[in-house]
């Protein structure tokens, strides 16, 4: 097996898997939390019951309550700086040793038992390394959906679904 890739991660597929790596239920609830915040200090701004030297501890309870929502966007953005895997364009080979990285900048081998588990994702796979570190893919990487569908099977066959 010998599969080759080539192409760009974007800043959006960045920023997808790490919505992807937020539990569910954390967001729902997050969202919750925040929702009934701000509809506390509505009505309790409207009748008069909440003192003007509230409002700095209010809006910084609404900032660490959004945090879920617009870190993944501050987050991908580190996709373009220098040091960046995702930088430049990526082009590799996946064979029966591991997958192998580059782009220009920098050139990763990465043997299969050096990952952990992957995540799958309508047109995604998020390979980790432990449970932070992880390497994206998507099917514009590949020459064709055959060859994507081909390295989705040597995944699964490696590596533990997470």
């Amino acid at each position: 097996m010998r599969i080759e890739y080539h192409g760009k991660i974007t800043v959006a597929d960045v920023r997808r898997a790490i919505f992807l790596n937020y539990a569910p239920v954390m967001l729902w609830l997050n969202g919750f939390l925040l929702a009934g915040f701000v509809l506390a200090v509505v009505y309790f701004t409207f009748t008069g019951r909440m003192p003007p030297s509230y409002l700095p501890l209010l809006l910084l309870v609404l900032i660490v309550l959004a945090a879920p929502y617009y870190q993944p966007f501050l987050s991908a953005r580190s996709a373009e700086k220098p040091g960046s895997l995702y930088r430049h364009p990526i082009r590799g080979v996946i064979d029966e040793n591991g997958i192998t990285t580059d782009n220009g900048e920098t050139h990763i081998e990465t043997p299969w038992d050096s990952y952990t588990h992957y995540k799958q994702a309508k047109e995604m796979l998020m390979l980790y390394k432990g449970r932070y570190c992880v390497n994206i893919f998507t099917p514009s990487l590949f020459a064709d959906r055959q060859t994507w569908e081909s390295f989705l099977a040597a995944v699964r066959e490696r590596l533990p679904a997470g």
